[in-house]
């Protein structure tokens, strides 16, 4: 099993979400630009966060992209049920009847494979929600948030243009 990439991506864009400095609502276009991804992606990955209330999408102007919730209430497993999915990790090819040839014994090895890699995936997604994204933040990051992103965009631009 591989984690993709889009969870990490999706856990940073709630990041920079939680710490934004009073919590105003940030463009996809700064997001982009502060994590190096395309502004289409990152709509796409803010598309799946806003659709599992995760964050809010505001329109116009002064709109963009804000926490919906307190990142206290919001885990791993939350993130990763949004973007990668709520199936299960592993779904059977049935290979074990290419491998043994008694059917009971079929039956029985891939019964024991399956209970394991349940328990696995158990294990896995219970550890995934025991885990909230404020204890990747100190309390005072996060209160009232502390950066403003889009003057630390800005300033990374004026640096490479000169």
């Amino acid at each position: 099993m591989k984690i993709p990439p889009i969870f990490e991506q999706s856990i940073c864009i709630i990041l920079l979400l939680a710490v934004q400095k009073d919590h105003i609502a940030l463009s996809s276009k700064t997001i982009s630009s502060r994590l190096q991804l395309s502004d289409t992606y990152t709509k796409k990955v803010a598309n799946k966060l806003v659709k599992n209330k995760l964050i809010d999408s505001m329109p116009g102007k002064y709109g963009g992209l804000k926490s919906s919730k307190s990142i206290k209430q919001i885990s791993l497993l939350d993130i990763y049920h949004a973007v990668v999915g709520e199936e299960n990790l592993f779904d059977s090819t049935n290979l074990a009847e290419k491998v043994f040839i008694e059917p009971d014994v079929i039956q029985e090895k891939q019964q024991v494979l399956e209970n394991e890699i349940d328990r696995i995936q158990n294990i896995f997604f219970e550890n995934l929600s025991a885990f909230t994204i404020d204890q990747l933040l100190v309390d005072r990051d996060y209160v009232n948030g502390y950066i403003n992103w889009e003057e630390i965009i800005d300033g990374e631009s004026e640096d490479k243009d000169e």
